[in-house]
């Protein structure tokens, strides 16, 4: 009889769903017995790392040299962030209206700045 008024909880101790199950069934009177499956979770994890150890040797075959974005741009600063999400799509802009938004003879500078972290 007691076994058909038990319920086995798994989870984590610090689950906020796990808290609420446990207060609801405390609430009805039910019987609990709260197991965390750390086996599983620390087979999850293990099965986790060599996936990302995986994906990180074929990110260092496709790109020996590192992350060309992080080669190019060694210190990358709030104004330079500004400058490319407000240039950064420019050639397709220039297509769609037909002018020149950002000319390589009026402004080299911008046009550098734009060009090296784009």
């Amino acid at each position: 009889m007691e076994e058909e008024n038990s319920v086995k909880l798994h989870g984590m101790w610090a689950s906020t769903y796990v808290k609420r199950v446990e207060l609801a069934l405390k609430a009805k009177g039910i019987g609990r017995a709260v197991t965390t499956d750390e086996e599983a979770q620390e087979k999850a994890v293990e099965e986790l790392l060599e996936k990302m150890n995986i994906f990180k040797e074929e990110m260092k075959k496709l790109f020996p040299d590192g992350d060309p974005v992080i080669n190019q741009v060694k210190d990358l600063g709030l104004l330079d962030i500004l400058m490319n999400a407000t240039f950064s799509p420019y050639k397709a802009q220039e297509k769609v209206i037909g002018k020149t938004i950002l000319d390589s003879q009026r402004n080299p500078l911008i046009f550098s700045w734009v060009a090296t972290t784009s």
